[in-house]
């Protein structure tokens, strides 16, 4: 578990990002840019050293930039992510990747469900999939609805915080 100040700020850090997006859908810049500092320098400080943090960041900045370049994800959640990575480093950052994968994909279909599309979302997923494989990435943007008037939303920076607080503060 990491030590306290690291699990209180970015328990804080989180949750603040968690409001804004279910409330106006965006991660405000105002956030998360001086959350990343203070994240490395907490790893520094408290946690396994300042590499441990830069990687952490860089690891946590990569994944969701490759989907938000390809259209399925806002650069809100890449950066909140980032700031995720530099306060838990390189070390824990799988571990969290898995716990906000698992409640992403749960928090998905329950969207789904909600809103009577289940089948609709699943059946488009797997498209998507089988476009990527292909590497078909005009066939994956169009597949994407995340732009188009009427898509199904999902405050994924919420999602981020919940995993993130059950790493933070669950037993090991």
């Amino acid at each position: 578990m990491p030590p306290m100040p690291i699990r209180v700020t970015l328990s804080l850090i989180v949750a603040v990002a968690a409001a804004t997006d279910l409330r106006s859908r965006r991660i405000p810049n105002w956030l998360t840019l001086p959350a990343l500092p203070i994240g490395l320098a907490a790893q520094s400080v408290y946690g396994d050293g300042f590499w441990q943090g830069l990687l952490g960041a860089l690891g946590g900045f990569a994944l969701p930039f490759i989907l938000f370049a390809i259209g399925a994800g806002g650069a809100g959640d890449v950066k909140l992510f980032a700031v995720v990575g530099a306060f838990v480093g390189i070390r824990n950052l799988g571990v969290v990747f898995v716990l906000i994968s698992v409640i992403g994909g749960v928090a998905a279909v329950f969207v789904a469900l909600q809103a009577g599309a289940l089948s609709r979302v699943l059946r488009n997923s797997v498209m998507i999939v089988v476009s990527l494989g292909r590497g078909r990435w005009g066939e994956f943007r169009a597949r994407s609805d995340m732009d188009k008037p009427g898509a199904l939303r999902l405050a994924y920076g919420a999602v981020i915080a919940l995993g993130s607080l059950l790493f933070l503060w669950y037993p090991r």
